[in-house]
């Protein structure tokens, strides 16, 4: 997708996908400061991991965050990586791409492209374990600290953007 694009409709999804989808009523009558309709992936940034009371009275823990809309929020970010990677590959390494439309597994695929010297090992690392990690993370995303979360987001935005320029560059 065309890098505006793809912000765009990023934005757009992000934003629809709020605080209000994750929260659970509470006993109290505490009205906290936190907009209901605060989007998911910003809130990611400034939460401390402790309860937080938003302004319609409802509460987010912890837990209510690793729940399923943001893992969709990283499905659509890996989404777009694999788009661009593949785009990167098919006009770099031919040979390479014509081997993943064999059904080439992500293993072999690393190991095919370790040996390419202008890849750069450590981006190639970073984007299959994301995208390993994210695909398989159902049940294993409420195992993870914030920090991790918050790290998984970071990556993802920055092995985007990297990709995204390494394409311009090759297109250029």
């Amino acid at each position: 997708m065309i890098p505006d694009k793809f912000e765009n409709m990023f934005n757009e999804v992000s934003k629809n996908l709020t605080l209000r989808l994750i929260s659970e009523s509470s006993d109290t009558n505490t009205i906290g400061e936190v907009s209901e309709n605060k989007p998911i992936w910003d809130f990611l940034d400034d939460y401390d991991g402790s309860d937080v009371y938003l302004d319609n009275g409802e509460l987010i823990k912890l837990d209510n965050l690793k729940k399923r809309p943001l893992r969709i929020l990283f499905f659509i970010y890996l989404s777009e990586i694999e788009s661009r990677l593949f785009k990167i590959i098919k006009i770099k390494f031919p040979e390479i791409y014509h081997h993943l439309s064999n059904n080439l597994t992500l293993t072999q695929l690393k190991k095919l492209l370790e040996s390419c010297p202008e890849v750069e090992k450590t981006k190639i690392g970073k984007i299959i374990e994301l995208r390993n990690k994210t695909m398989h993370m159902d049940t294993a995303l409420q195992n993870y600290e914030l920090n991790k979360l918050r790290e998984f987001k970071k990556n993802l935005i920055e092995v985007n953007g990297e990709l995204q320029e390494m394409l311009a560059n090759i297109i250029h």
